[in-house]
């Protein structure tokens, strides 16, 4: 789907696109865990120290379609399969700013725009400077940037999904 300017900063000769959960069409979300939905949990334990490939510690949904979601069905497959859990839903605000990567070109691009600096070779973004500089709601990751992620990349995200740092979601009834 094509992004709109909505935020366009240039930086290292690159232009990171910014679109809204309207524009993409993101629709209802699914958040799975171990203990219910707790609202004053979101945002996690402040950032990683080192770099990681997604932005650990933030509140992470993946698209609901029918009766489940592409990480309900990834995590079907693991030992963590056998773990009660619970599950909620959350329709996002049409006007919350979204970077989706669709593709390894717009991780890559997050990375040459934000390089985080380590002893690693794995290149990865910095992630507290993206969203204090960005300043979106969420990083949303497609079925189809996941299927075609690079080795770094895909290692980290497995399945489509959202990672929201300002939640802007409104919770629906439990399924």
């Amino acid at each position: 789907m094509e992004s709109s300017s909505l935020s366009s900063i240039p930086v290292a000769g690159k232009v990171l696109r910014m679109t809204t959960a309207a524009e993409h069409g993101l629709e209802v979300q699914a958040w799975w865990g171990k203990e219910p939905y707790d609202p004053r949990r979101v945002g996690g334990d402040g950032w990683p120290k080192d770099a990681r490939h997604k932005p650990d510690g933030r509140f992470f949904t993946s698209s609901w379609e029918g009766h489940t979601s592409a990480w309900i069905e990834y995590q079907a497959s693991t030992a963590r399969a056998a773990e009660a859990r619970s599950v909620q839903l959350f329709l996002p605000d049409p006007e919350a700013v979204l970077y989706v990567i669709d593709s390894p070109d717009d991780y890559d691009d997050l990375v040459q725009v934000y390089p985080h600096y380590q002893a690693r070779p794995e290149p990865c973004p910095d992630w507290r400077l993206f969203f204090e500089t960005e300043g979106p709601d969420a990083v949303h990751v497609t079925a189809a940037g996941v299927a075609q992620g690079n080795p770094w990349f895909a290692s980290a995200w497995t399945v489509e999904s959202t990672a929201w740092l300002r939640p802007r979601l409104t919770l629906l009834e439990t399924p």
